[in-house]
């Protein structure tokens, strides 16, 4: 009852949204799933539709004096700018520790000689940033081609594994973990490349885990409790393509001069959305102290409980080191209308980052706006949309969010006429290593300087929290007035920042691309950022949250595992006229199947008295049905389980 009536009073917000005040502009912009990055990386060459010129960022004309003293080191080089491509992933990585940086990033052979751009090196930087050895390595020699053994390696991410008690940067390593191309399945994934090799240089470890079905590591964390490497996937079916209901957690433990992992699967259900498919944009994983850590996902998980094609994020959390995992979230994104009171419906952008203070409390940045015409869409007028932290206090049960910009640009398009990447505003999010002050960090285009209206000529923007004192800094343009201004394309930033030469202030890691080629599919050159500061003296804004509800708090998650039966999708999904599911049942028993329109109207009762034991095939006749969105929901006893279908 509590979920029908939330859905309906979610109806009625809506149906009055035409009274209250309407974003600025309605710039509808859809983002790609998992599903369609695994697809267009594949091949590496998207052609583009739009026709548009190629734009490249570089440095302005005239600018600003500099306000800090801060300068652009090369890392390395990679083949094209794939590799970074699609939101941020743990590819830079600085250790407070040892005070050294390194990024993971796919080879140039041009440079290197290594065999294909499937190859990886590494920068490191052993003085916190401001010299490195570029070009390290090599970290992974694949084989050169898209099949196993050592297959091509895409999208890669690192970590400095430190040992503990370790203060030389000599004795510690730099390891790596990447998808690769290993020839299984309709987008021939299929392996997972990881190895390790000194930080400052040496022989490299190399090897491939061979899975069923292709993941593509989204997060990745290191856990500072036992210096294990951890990475979120999403799984994804072999034939269809789709996600299949099951995120994995790769857990990498340290183990002659490697990381070993195991593969831990959670259920996590995504709904079957309008056009049959199963939308999960991004996934994330992050770590506090103790054994507590955090997994989510972006996607939307039933219609039942919201009605509206948008996505949101969905919070795991585990206090044993991740052994077990219990969902404690998922956001009601229209508490967002406190903030905009555009009084219409919410959905988030399409990627997001996350981190653990000092109290083991979640931070997430992410983009927030009203929900596009499209589904899966949303507002991207400037002013329509904002960055936010998404935060607890309590370990997970009430949520709060803090505005962190409204920024100029959403989305930024670059194309050399063959290849084209999009890249949103990649917020990123970084801690002391006590996890007393949290940094957050992204990219934003000054549009009245550059003259454009996409993110095409970004600068690294950074507001950041004192968790002890709840003060906050205001947010700073970081890079204006630099060499890096309106050149921060493609930026990494590391989950930690390093103590800056100045006492009681803090260095910011960010690396960047350069398109020195022309362009996206061609040469481009790793830059790293050196001199971002804060200090804390800068602290002194207080912060202006609002109250997010969490859907899991509120009880209307009836989703969960039956006991007494087993419940399948339908068959045909969509379909006219009649469809079928599978109900399994443990005992012979009472059963009511209910149908509901995506606003939570019952619509269709059908009940069956001493239905036999084990497997039943029932048929649902959805013939007086207009074309849209359902639920059906199976009763047995005191059990019930909703499952999404669609009338064409």
């Amino acid at each position: 009852m509590m979920k029908k009536l939330l859905i309906c009073g979610l109806a009625l917000t809506f149906g009055v949204s035409v009274m209250a005040q309407q974003p600025s502009r309605l710039n509808d912009l859809k983002g790609r799933n998992l599903k369609d990055k695994a697809q267009v990386v594949n091949g590496e060459t998207k052609t583009t539709a739009n026709g548009q010129p190629a734009a490249i960022a570089v440095r302005k004309k005239t600018t600003p004096p500099s306000t800090q003293a801060v300068s652009l080191v090369t890392i390395g080089q990679s083949g094209n700018a794939f590799g970074t491509a699609f939101g941020s992933k743990t590819a830079l990585f600085a250790h407070p520790v040892i005070n050294s940086v390194a990024m993971v990033f796919r080879s140039a052979p041009a440079v290197t000689g290594d065999v294909s751009s499937g190859c990886l090196r590494y920068g490191y930087s052993t003085d916190g940033g401001t010299t490195w050895t570029a070009n390290a390595g090599p970290l992974y020699t694949s084989n050169g081609t898209n099949a196993a053994p050592l297959a091509n390696a895409r999208y890669p991410q690192g970590v400095i594994y430190n040992p503990t008690g370790n203060t030389t940067p000599a004795n510690a390593f730099v390891s790596h973990f990447s998808p690769t191309l290993a020839g299984v399945g309709i987008s021939g994934w299929g392996g997972h490349g990881h190895g390790s090799i000194a930080l400052t240089g040496g022989t490299a470890t190399a090897v491939e885990d061979l899975r069923d079905a292709y993941l593509i590591p989204d997060g990745g964390a290191l856990n500072t409790n036992d210096n294990s490497f951890w990475l979120s996937n999403g799984l994804f079916d072999l034939v269809s393509g789709d996600y299949n209901d099951t995120m994995m957690l790769a857990a990498g433990v340290w183990s002659a001069g490697d990381y070993a992992y195991t593969y831990n699967s959670i259920y996590a259900p995504v709904d079957i959305d309008a056009a049959g498919g199963k939308n999960l944009a991004a996934t994330n994983v992050a770590w506090g102290n103790n054994g507590t850590g955090y997994m989510a996902l972006l996607a939307h998980e039933s219609f039942a409980q919201v009605a509206d094609s948008n996505l949101y994020p969905v919070i795991f959390k585990t206090s044993d080191n991740g052994v077990t995992w219990t969902k404690v979230a998922a956001f009601d994104m229209n508490s967002f209308d406190a903030f905009f009171q555009f009084g219409t419906a919410y959905t988030t952008g399409f990627e997001f980052d996350m981190n653990v203070d000092a109290n083991n409390n979640l931070h997430l940045a992410i983009a927030v706006g009203p929900l596009g015409g499209n589904a899966f869409s949303i507002s991207t007028g400037a002013g329509d949309w904002g960055l936010f932290d998404i935060y607890t206090t309590d370990g997970g049960n009430s949520w709060s969010a803090q505005n962190l910009a409204l920024p100029q640009t959403f989305r930024g398009t670059f194309t050399d006429g063959t290849n084209t990447l999009n890249e949103d505003s990649r917020p990123q999010i970084s801690r002391t290593l006590d996890g007393t002050k949290m940094f957050f960090t992204w990219f934003d285009t000054d549009t009245l300087t550059f003259g454009v209206t996409e993110n095409t000529f970004p600068d690294a923007q950074t507001m950041a929290l004192n968790v002890t004192t709840g003060l906050w800094t205001a947010a700073t343009n970081m890079t204006v007035g630099t060499d890096a201004d309106g050149a921060c394309i493609f930026g990494n930033v590391s989950p930690f920042v390093l103590d800056a030469a100045t006492s009681g202030c803090y260095e910011i890691p960010v690396s960047i691309l350069e398109l020195t080629g022309g362009g996206v599919g061609v040469q481009c050159d790793h830059k790293y950022i050196d001199g971002l500061e804060l200090c804390d003296a800068a602290f002194t804004v207080a912060g202006t949250p609002i109250t997010v509800a969490n859907l899991v708090a509120q009880g209307i998650n009836e989703n969960s595992g039956t006991t007494s039966f087993t419940l399948s999708q339908n068959f045909p999904n969509p379909f006219n006229g009649s469809t079928q599911f599978n109900l399994n049942l443990v005992k012979s028993s009472n059963v009511t199947v209910e149908v509901y329109s995506v606003v939570g109207k019952l619509v269709k009762t059908v009940s069956y008295t001493n239905m036999a034991a084990g497997l039943n095939t029932l048929t649902i006749d959805a013939s007086d049905l207009s074309s849209g969105l359902y639920t059906y929901t199976v009763v047995v006893g005191a059990e019930k389980a909703t499952r999404t279908m669609i009338v064409k």
